[in-house]
């Protein structure tokens, strides 16, 4: 296994870093670049287990870790100025996957707030096959509701159904699409309220991704 960091500096001078991960005998075209919450782990376990297999599968792994919860500027700015903080960083991550071949496929795998930053990176890329993994999305910003409910068959929203934002009055329309699965007695962060019931909630969870992924590759 590779491992490349790329170290990127904002504007205010404050830097956010990219993880590359490949296996040199088994990497081809496919990409995969994911996008945490704003304090959750890229090592967590509903992101390490999909990267794994991802790695089986051949892909070149991104990792995005943007340190918000780090950066005082950020906490401090208002919401609409926290947006254009996670606009400009996936207009600098864009860069970063434009030197790949453009016939090349692109999964994104959004995680909460990283469901935000998910909408302008597809704003900036231009591959020939774009997927969307949409976990527990923050579907009260206008931004990343309209994107899911404009998706097609290459997106895949996954929520619990003990998520603050599984709301069937307020985003039933997305909720009850054919692009949603809902997974029982889970919160935002895919933990449950069983203490032994994590692990086989992760198990639950890739059960649901990973068909989508033969399907649509």
């Amino acid at each position: 296994m590779k491992n490349e960091i790329t170290r990127l500096t904002r504007s205010d001078g404050s830097e956010f870093v990219v993880y590359k991960w490949f296996d040199e005998n088994r990497a081809g075209q496919d990409m995969a670049v994911f996008l945490p919450g704003y304090s959750y782990c890229s090592e967590a376990p509903g992101f390490f287990f999909l990267k794994m297999s991802l790695l089986e599968r051949g892909y070149v792994i991104y990792s995005v870790e943007y340190r918000y919860n780090e950066n005082t500027s950020f906490i401090e700015k208002g919401d609409e100025s926290q947006e254009g903080y996670i606009r400009d960083d996936m207009g600098q991550v864009g860069t970063i996957l434009a030197k790949h071949d453009p016939a090349s496929s692109l999964l994104i795998v959004g995680k909460s707030l990283g469901t935000l930053a998910q909408v302008y990176l597809n704003e900036n890329i231009s591959f020939r096959k774009v997927r969307n993994l949409w976990l527990t999305p923050v579907l009260s910003i206008g931004r990343v509701y309209d994107a899911i409910g404009k998706a097609d068959g290459n997106s895949l929203l996954l929520i619990g159904d003990r998520d603050s934002y599984f709301d069937r009055e307020k985003f039933g329309s997305l909720l009850d699409s054919p692009l949603c699965r809902v997974m029982k007695d889970t919160d935002h962060a895919f933990m449950t309220s069983r203490r032994d019931g994590d692990i086989d909630n992760h198990k639950i969870l890739m059960t649901l991704i990973e068909p989508w992924l033969d399907r649509t590759e």
